[in-house]
């Protein structure tokens, strides 16, 4: 019995181990994702002149709220940039020519030369790639101006002089470039509420957790009769109360289980005492009930990977969410694993509507109901 105690436990400590660092890194892919842009730019020129436009170029291409996600632009002498650029401080440097913007300014075509660090090959690709796109957007802007001009070339007796209109559509092309964003609404359409490494990482936590549950069945009261029942017989305590004993104590293990890992992770242990508690009552009862239905514990073990298993796999948990059936997933979303998943995710700044803060508060009630049901039906048989 002992040995069978001590397997039990480290079974239980080996789960317990990957569930943390399935969440553990999923905070360090989510911390990877945030913090400094990814691509240092460095504008320069030979001349001070082309060295003040630079300034100028790097202080408007930092205003780009797009761009300034993935790339910092700066300015510097053109020795600074070649140092940069051999010693991997940069992923690129834009040299440009005399008299860029008057050129631009003017309708012309002047050709900056960008060069990328030798060291960084993939983030000079990105680089190489960026400058493409940012001639493409260049061209464009050109073609409009070049067109506004030939308006007004047709003009007979236009209002401006060919400079105050030249700097007019400049300025409005310059302008609809910065601010793209407010001409356009952005709306992110995802498959699954949460980003990848947060879905997968807490919907299989709560898969795992939940497959512990014939682990629970000494306190749930299978197999042979103990002496938990036989001292609540005999003190004439009702057929329910070693069942609520049992699943009080798996309550108490689930609470720990899952509150470690998300104070752990989200840094606010007390935002994560009531998901916690709540995914603690969902997976007691759970546990309790496969328990309470099977006649051993290895019987208990194969309910729990088959329920847990189908359940996950409308949930999301072993495939992508995109790859389900509209009508599964649309299910999915109120089994088990999902609800566990959606308000774990609470303490970690991701809003669960209050809809599925509900529907697990009442499977965790239907749970523990069943679950002392299924302990009394047991009871009775013994009794029998």
């Amino acid at each position: 019995m002992m040995e069978r105690q001590r397997r039990l436990g480290a079974a239980l400590f080996v789960l317990c181990l990957l569930a943390w660092a399935l969440a553990a890194g999923a905070g360090a892919a989510a911390r990877q994702t945030d913090g400094a842009p990814v691509l240092t730019i460095l504008l320069t020129g030979k001349s001070e002149e082309a060295q003040d436009e630079a300034r100028q170029l790097a202080a408007a291409l930092g205003r780009m709220g797009e761009l300034a996600r993935w790339c910092r632009f700066s300015a510097a002498r053109p020795e600074e940039a070649r140092r940069a650029l051999a010693g991997g401080e940069a992923a690129g440097a834009v040299w440009l020519p005399e008299g860029f913007l008057a050129g631009v300014l003017a309708g012309e075509n002047p050709a900056p030369v960008l060069y990328t660090a030798p060291g960084l090959p993939l983030e000079g690709a990105l680089t190489a790639w960026m400058g493409r796109t940012a001639a493409a957007l260049l061209t464009d802007s050109q073609a409009g101006i070049y067109a506004a001009l030939a308006v007004y070339d047709q003009t007979a007796d236009p209002p401006l002089t060919r400079a105050e209109a030249v700097a007019g559509v400049n300025l409005a092309f310059a302008r609809a470039v910065l601010d793209r964003g407010g001409l356009f609404r952005t709306q992110l359409l995802a498959a699954a509420a949460l980003p990848p490494a947060e879905h997968y990482a807490l919907g299989t936590l709560a898969c795992l957790l939940l497959l512990t549950g014939p682990l629970c069945w000494p306190c749930l009261g299978g197999g042979a009769p103990t002496a938990l029942w036989q001292r609540a017989r005999a003190v004439g305590l009702p057929g329910a109360a070693p069942a609520l004993a049992g699943l009080g104590c798996a309550f108490g293990l689930y609470f720990v289980l899952f509150w470690l890992p998300l104070a752990v992770y989200s840094r606010t242990p007390l935002a994560c005492l009531v998901p916690a508690a709540l995914a603690a009552l969902a997976a007691s009862g759970f546990a309790g009930l496969v328990c309470g239905l099977a006649k051993d514990r290895a019987r208990a073990g194969a309910l729990a990977l088959g329920l847990a298993g189908a359940m996950a796999v409308a949930a999301g948990c072993a495939l992508p969410p995109v790859l389900l059936p509209a009508g599964l997933w649309a299910a999915g979303r109120w089994t088990l694993p999902a609800l566990l998943r959606a308000v774990l995710a609470a303490p970690l700044g991701y809003a669960a509507p209050a809809a599925e803060w509900v529907a697990l508060a009442g499977w965790g009630l239907a749970l523990w109901a069943g679950a002392v049901l299924a302990a009394r039906r047991r009871k009775g048989a013994r009794a029998c």
